[in-house]
């Protein structure tokens, strides 16, 4: 999985359509978002757990190397308030088949939901290790060395939070750093500005220069900004999809030639397979196909290409 991962909390916004999807069917959305983005927080899980054919669908529509960050249900962090665990399980079980796209889940508390240790250290101690987790913490009790040190024991990120002007304190406490832009000054609202975002960009260089893994997720879908912010972010760590572009110079100039076509008709969801007749969503894939294309062209591909 990749170190650097930069994108929006959520892409089903209705009013995104004028702004950014532009009269494209819903149903075809994430398909289009992950043609500019490499990752996506979920949103919609904190409100109601996805059914299997919804997350098949999230894989289907998604690039091999897409990550999906995933918020929690509220019924784990607003209703139960940490106090059950077999819900944990049921919807981790939810995302089965998002397993190998999985990015961190993300825990949200309620702001009037103060500081309890007992019940933290109790709830990480049920956890499953096999995945990636983050406590955004709303309320400011909880953001004292004691909480961190407790998550910094267990590998997992305090949520570095901008909401209402306020910044929580930023704390590295895992091996990853995750944070949430919620906007400038109102949540939910605004445009950062090119010195805020430079602000981040310095900060992800640092982090990333120590080996940590950075996700990154822009909150403030008014008009459309955030995916404007997280662009312009991307654009600036020069991890836009113009770095995702296909450059291979190890190929010849016709097998080259072969695999960019390939790739650019995956990327415009026009490439199927000559076996199956399926749209092929998979760059690898895609590649491959370039490659078996040059081979009947009589184009002659060195085995270590293959």
């Amino acid at each position: 999985m990749r170190s650097l991962n930069i994108g929006t909390s959520g892409w089903s916004y209705a009013h995104w359509d004028t702004v950014f999807y532009r009269g494209i069917p819903s149903s075809h959305w994430l398909e289009f978002f992950a043609k500019h983005f490499a990752t996506v927080e979920v949103n919609s899980t904190f409100y109601r757990l996805p059914t299997e054919k919804t997350v098949k669908n999230w894989d289907k529509n998604t690039p091999d190397d897409f990550v999906f960050s995933v918020k929690a249900s509220r019924y784990i962090t607003h209703v139960k308030r940490l106090k059950e665990f077999d819900s944990v399980q049921t919807f981790l079980k939810n995302l089965q088949p998002i397993q190998h796209k999985l990015g961190p889940i993300l825990f949200l508390l309620p702001a009037n939901f103060q500081l309890n240790y007992s019940r933290l250290a109790e709830f990480i101690k049920y956890l499953p290790k096999n995945y990636r987790y983050t406590f955004e913490f709303r309320h400011p009790s909880w953001l004292i060395e004691e909480v961190y040190a407790l998550l910094k024991k267990n590998d997992i990120a305090l949520c570095i939070s901008d909401l209402n002007g306020k910044l929580t304190p930023i704390q590295v406490t895992a091996s990853f750093v995750y944070v949430r832009l919620h906007g400038p000054k109102e949540a939910y609202r605004g445009r950062y500005s090119l010195s805020q975002l430079k602000q981040w960009e310095k900060r992800i260089k640092e982090w990333r220069s120590k080996k940590l893994s950075v996700y990154i997720y822009f909150d403030n879908d008014e008009k459309g900004f955030a995916i404007k912010d997280a662009k312009i972010l991307n654009k600036l760590l020069e991890s836009n999809k113009i770095k995702r572009s296909v450059s291979m110079p190890q190929y010849g100039k016709k097998s080259q030639a072969s695999v960019k076509s390939a790739v650019k008709k995956q990327k415009a969801g026009t490439l199927k397979s000559g076996r199956s007749g399926q749209k092929v969503t998979s760059r690898k894939q895609a590649i491959a196909i370039g490659l078996s294309e040059a081979r009947k062209k009589g184009v002659k591909v060195p085995p270590r290409q293959r």
